[in-house]
């Protein structure tokens, strides 16, 4: 057979491998730029998120401590002696009444689901809320024994509020400090 006729089939061969080769190469390529630009989009959320839920973190620790010291207040100015019980309850219910208050129940949650790292700060917050309502129980129990001289709650209570405070500036310090350490 002369060679004219197998150098059409030969060159079809060599074209053919080579197109395939190219497809080949130019489909993988697209396949990492686009498993790149999946995982970055990926990434791009999933920073969004965690920023989203420290924002929503920041916002509520403020809130609950704002929520915490004004609806304790009034119970101080018993405890002094210029409100009577019944004015304090007015001042709560009228306090607690505004708008919607905001889930609190949302502040373990996502301490525990997105940022495990400050549950200790978050609990001595907790902590000190529950030992804050317990001089109020303690204080409440006196005043319904006719003990109206609260003046012995009243330290402990206003330590309990600065305490409260000051937990709740850790707190929001701690979750400042995640961000930037994102």
């Amino acid at each position: 057979m002369p060679d004219s006729l197998y150098t059409p089939i030969i060159t079809a061969i060599i074209t053919a491998t080579v197109t395939l080769l190219a497809v080949y190469l130019a489909n993988r390529g697209n396949a990492n730029r686009l498993s790149l630009q999946l995982q970055h989009e990926r990434d791009t959320r999933r920073d969004a998120l965690y920023r989203e839920k420290l924002e929503e973190l920041y916002v509520l620790v403020q809130q609950y401590t704002t929520l915490l010291q004004s609806e304790s207040l009034p119970y101080v100015r018993v405890m002094e002696g210029e409100l009577d019980y019944n004015q304090a309850l007015d001042m709560t219910i009228k306090t607690m009444g505004q708008d919607r208050l905001p889930d609190f129940n949302r502040l373990p949650m996502l301490v525990d689901l997105y940022f495990p790292q400050i549950r200790g700060t978050l609990k001595q917050l907790l902590d000190t809320r529950d030992s804050m309502n317990k001089i109020r129980a303690a204080h409440k129990s006196e005043y319904k024994k006719g003990n109206l001289d609260g003046r012995m709650f009243v330290k402990p209570m206003v330590a309990a509020l600065d305490r409260i405070e000051e937990v709740g500036e850790m707190l929001k310090s701690e979750i400042t400090s995640l961000e930037k350490a994102s």
